[in-house]
């Protein structure tokens, strides 16, 4: 997790450098391969994409979701 002071500080240096925040990623290194309860509760920035890596088969694969009121929605991502 990141510490709050320094995702805040990152948000106003983003702001102040007039960038936006379009995705979060996080693994889960041992499963599942799908946002889990704790992730769905601590989803700080609905408003972004959220990436979750996880391994399948020996290699990292990746999942990106959006959510529509605290929904998540899978959006397709080209695996290479």
């Amino acid at each position: 997790m990141m510490d709050p002071r320094q995702q805040l500080k990152a948000i106003l240096w983003m702001e102040a450098h007039q960038m936006d925040l379009t995705a979060i990623y996080h693994s889960h290194p041992g499963g599942p391969n799908t946002l889990s309860e704790t992730d769905l509760q601590e989803i700080t920035f609905p408003d972004v994409g959220y990436l979750l890596l996880y391994p399948e088969e020996k290699r990292w694969k990746i999942r990106a979701f959006a959510f529509q009121e605290k929904t998540p929605i899978a959006i397709p991502v080209h695996q290479i």
